[in-house]
């Protein structure tokens, strides 16, 4: 059976690695598929410092508080793929980026099956934002830059209706009034709104023939305590000062 390489590679392996190591150059494949690994984490990571390797991989897939990358499969395997990308970073990364010498044909191409494997596993982790925890983390991360930004956001949501089964229009005034999706995402996951569906009567000379439904079900959100409480004390935060 013929063993065709690209059917085991990701495409960007495929494209930014394979040429190298077709044309012999095996350390330089390996070091720029583990750059790739890397490059990959700090984009769907959103880190913006200098943090990078190992330190990076602890930030994103370890404990502590921090934007992370939950990964699929199941919860309890999160800290078993940490050390997957620590190993892989702390041994081949590392040796890849100051040494190589040593990575001939059947080490280059094992590292970029290796580095395939993370990059899809990296695609498939979703951006949690649970463990900032509260309002610090959002701003030490960059969520918001201001405690008022977040007030801003949690005002917008409040109370606000849509057409269960039709988000879109929700969506555009999100963005159109500045928010992103990974505000929106954040005050969710931590716990400042949350998300409802309810069923609401139509007046009677709103319902228009053919359709004579009572009620409309309605998605929309609405203030937790601790988002009634974050909203309450930057109010306050925000009062005049009296000397």
């Amino acid at each position: 059976m013929e063993i065709v390489l690209e059917d085991f590679l990701s495409a960007r392996i495929i494209k930014h690695c394979l040429p190298l190591f077709r044309d012999g150059y095996y350390g330089e494949a390996a070091h720029k598929a583990m750059t790739l690994v890397e490059l990959a984490l700090k984009e769907k990571g959103g880190v913006k410092d200098g943090v990078f390797g190992v330190r990076m991989v602890r930030r994103l897939l370890g404990p502590g508080r921090s934007i992370k990358l939950k990964v699929p499969l199941a919860e309890d395997l999160q800290e078993y793929a940490a050390a997957l990308f620590e190993g892989a970073f702390a041994y081949y990364r590392n040796y890849a980026a100051h040494d190589g010498s040593k990575i001939d044909k059947t080490i280059s191409l094992r590292v970029l099956i290796l580095a395939s494997e993370l990059l899809d596993l990296i695609d498939a982790s979703d951006l949690s934002y649970a463990d900032l925890g509260g309002i610090e983390g959002l701003l030490q991360e960059g969520i918001f830059e201001r405690p008022d930004e977040l007030a801003q956001l949690l005002k917008f949501l409040m109370n606000r209706y849509m057409p269960a089964g039709n988000a879109s229009g929700f969506f555009e005034s999100l963005y159109l009034k500045g928010f992103t999706d990974a505000q929106y995402h954040a005050v969710l996951e931590l716990g400042f709104v949350r998300f409802f569906e309810r069923e609401v009567p139509i007046p009677p000379e709103m319902r228009t023939p053919p359709y004579f439904d009572d009620t409309e079900t309605l998605w929309g959100h609405e203030l937790t305590n601790l988002g009634e409480e974050t909203l309450a004390a930057v109010r306050e935060n925000d009062q005049p000062q009296t000397p």
